[in-house]
């Protein structure tokens, strides 16, 4: 059975559906709850005499039955056709919470309507019924097919038609309460407040609706009907009231209230598949400031923090401390930037990096080359005159080993991966250097658990993106193994120097007791998972990613925290 008779199958669901509120609206109104007195059966029958109220009360009880087993059919078929695994999820619960109903069915019966048993019953047959015509929803070819429509206002439409089907619920509930015995003046005054306040909200929706002729045109007609539906509700309640309670007013009443949720829900599922805020427009300098790959700065400036932080002796001076930051910043972000500038036509080839400014033409080539080397030349100014002249050193040697070996040489051999690790570990360096110590087995110490934390998480990181490394004709070391063994045999390899080298601070006295125990238990769970990775073949390498990342925060924090 294909999506198309399951979206009919559904429909048929929320009719049977509707059809049990209505016989359950019935039983309320001619206050037929304890016609019978036992169940599941009535009276012990299957089919007991249909007189008196005994005929609302079974008949619900026998529709009820049958939305049972229709929900159940639903359930199966959506476990056995549907792709989507949540509308599967979808279904399973559409079918527990039919087995909640009708234990809470029971309830009403054998211990005498309690207040709270009754309330969640009647509330949770409305909420069931748009819980299937959501179903039948997302069976639909308009859901499968939708193409999302640029609004400026689509976030307002789309959370006032979460308040309105909010609103619309607290009203059943309200209505419940009331239809149960709870006739207090304060609670009827919440009931027309509520309802007032549904009216307000659909009517803006309309309007807005209105206003943009693209809207207008997609969901002018669901809106319609929704107001409409507040409005013959408001009606019918206003009519029961006048009537004294009149079953089929009151009845009418119920019904529409389950048709108005189920409207209100379906409208608000459509504005969030349908419309969607236009991208804004990125000004250049935003484009400017994404050369500099703003996430990979940031790593950089943390390591180069901790360098700093570990190399001071007593209070760290912060100004000191932000001039290396920003002097840091600059020429890391112009490095960043020449990278791009030298790799633009093989970022064109790859779907990960097809949309920088530079390959999708945001951007021109020679604005960002002269960014680039504009920000690179400031930062070492920077740090030569506010730092000292190590550390300006550092920062040149690091921007011609990343912009001048490293890039050139991921177009000519694998080992370009070990370049960058260089680079990439420098920036702890520069840290210690900036606040005012000289170079020595501690900051190499530093230097070499960033090293040997950068190749696990690269080789990583290019065995995810393998396929548009393939596409780009870059060298790199993924490309050499096409089963992911012999890489996820040296992702295990440096996970154990790693874990040797992460050790070192407490050996020789830069760390305590403290980072030795947290970061023995961190490089076990790092270790873990690339073993993990080896014996899978590389199946699950985008989860080592983050867990890499985390792994040098943690080193990070835990190594300042144990310090200070």
């Amino acid at each position: 059975m294909d999506n198309r008779r399951i979206h009919r199958f559904s429909i048929g669901v929320a009719f049977a559906t509707f059809l049990l509120i209505v016989a359950g609206g019935l039983v309320t109104s001619t206050g037929s709850g304890l016609s019978v007195p036992d169940w599941p059966l009535s009276y012990g029958k299957v089919f007991p005499p249909m007189v008196g109220g005994i005929r609302f009360e079974h008949t619900h009880r026998m529709i009820a039955g049958v939305v049972a087993l229709l929900t159940l059919v639903l359930m199966v078929l959506l476990l056995k056709k549907e792709e989507r695994k949540w509308l599967r999820w979808f279904g399973v619960s559409a079918f527990a919470a039919v087995l909640l109903q009708a234990l809470l069915g029971g309830i009403t019966v054998l211990y005498f309507l309690p207040l709270a048993a009754s309330v969640t019953h009647a509330c949770l047959a409305q909420s069931f019924f748009s819980w299937v015509s959501a179903i039948s929803l997302f069976t639909s070819k308009e859901w499968r097919q939708a193409r999302p429509l640029e609004s400026n206002r689509a976030v307002f439409f789309q959370r006032l038609s979460v308040s309105t089907a909010c609103f619309i619920f607290i009203q059943l509930i309200l209505g419940a309460l009331i239809r149960h015995g709870q006739r207090q003046e304060f609670m009827v005054i919440a009931h027309v407040l509520t309802a007032s306040s549904i009216f307000f909200q659909v009517l803006v929706l309309l309007f807005a609706c209105s206003r943009e002729e693209a809207v207008k045109e997609r969901f002018f007609s669901n809106t319609l009907i929704l107001a409409s539906l507040v409005f013959l509700q408001i009606a019918l309640g206003i009519g029961a009231l006048v009537g004294k309670g009149q079953v089929l007013l009151v009845t009418a009443h119920q019904a529409t209230g389950a048709l108005t949720l189920c409207a209100a829900m379906l409208l608000m599922l459509r504005y969030f598949r349908h419309l969607k805020k236009p991208v804004p427009h990125r000004s250049k300098a935003g484009y400017f400031f994404q050369l500099t790959k703003p996430r990979l700065m940031l790593m950089a400036l943390a390591t180069t923090a901790l360098g700093f932080v570990m190399a001071t002796e007593g209070k760290v001076p912060l100004l000191r401390l932000t001039h290396t930051l920003l002097g840091c910043a600059l020429v890391g972000g112009g490095a960043n930037a020449l990278n791009q500038f030298m790799e633009r036509d093989v970022d064109a080839k790859m779907k990960r990096t097809e949309g920088r400014p530079l390959p999708s033409g945001k951007l021109d080539a020679k604005s960002a080359l002269v960014f680039g080397m504009a920000i690179s030349l400031v930062g070492v100014a920077h740090l030569f005159f506010l730092t000292n002249t190590l550390t300006a050193a550092l920062a040149v040697f690091t921007l011609a080993i990343y912009v001048l070996v490293y890039t050139p040489l991921k177009r000519k051999t694998a080992l370009n991966t070990f370049i960058g690790a260089v680079a990439g570990a420098l920036p702890v360096v520069m840290g210690w250097t900036a606040a005012g110590r000289p170079l020595g087995e501690r900051a190499a110490v530093l230097f070499l658990i960033l090293f040997l934390w950068q190749l696990p998480h690269f080789l990583a990181i290019s065995w995810v993106y393998r396929e548009d490394y393939l596409k780009s004709g870059l060298r790199m070391v993924c490309l050499l193994d096409e089963r992911g063994v012999w890489i996820g045999a040296q992702m295990v390899l440096y996970c154990l120097f790693l874990w040797g080298a992460s050790l070192l601070p407490s050996l020789i006295g830069l760390s305590g007791n403290v980072y030795f125990s947290v970061i023995f238990f961190s490089n076990s769970l790092l270790l873990w998972l690339a073993v993990c990775l080896f014996v899978r073949k590389l199946l699950q390498a985008k989860r080592f990613v983050p867990a890499s990342i985390i792994y040098l925060l943690t080193v990070i924090c835990v190594m300042i925290a144990d310090k200070v």
